[in-house]
């Protein structure tokens, strides 16, 4: 299992947790979801053998992920929410691997 700690730069509480997937053909599957503790499936995509692109959709809104594996011990994760078109959230992260 990989672990990485998400590190804030702001004064709101770290993230923490895990989350259990598996994939299947292009779907990947999760115990939950980023605003949901339901299950939810994703479509995913491999733009080279470091980059991972995920799209979610669930409670009419979308979200696409793009994670990318910097050397061993860290990776980038960008994230766009939107809902009915319009972008609500778009985020950076810097994520290093924990032991």
């Amino acid at each position: 299992m990989n672990k990485f700690l998400y590190l804030s730069v702001t004064e709101r509480k770290q993230s923490k947790g895990s989350t259990v997937f598996g994939a299947l053909g292009k779907i990947l599957y999760r115990d939950r979801g980023f605003a949901t503790p339901k299950p939810v499936t994703a479509e995913y995509y491999f733009t080279n053998p470091k980059t991972l692109c995920l799209r979610t959709e669930y409670n009419g809104s979308v979200f696409e992920e793009e994670l990318k594996l910097i050397g061993t011990n860290y990776r980038t994760r960008q994230s766009i929410i939107s809902r009915a078109g319009e972008q609500l959230m778009i985020g950076q992260y810097l994520e290093k691997r924990i032991q």
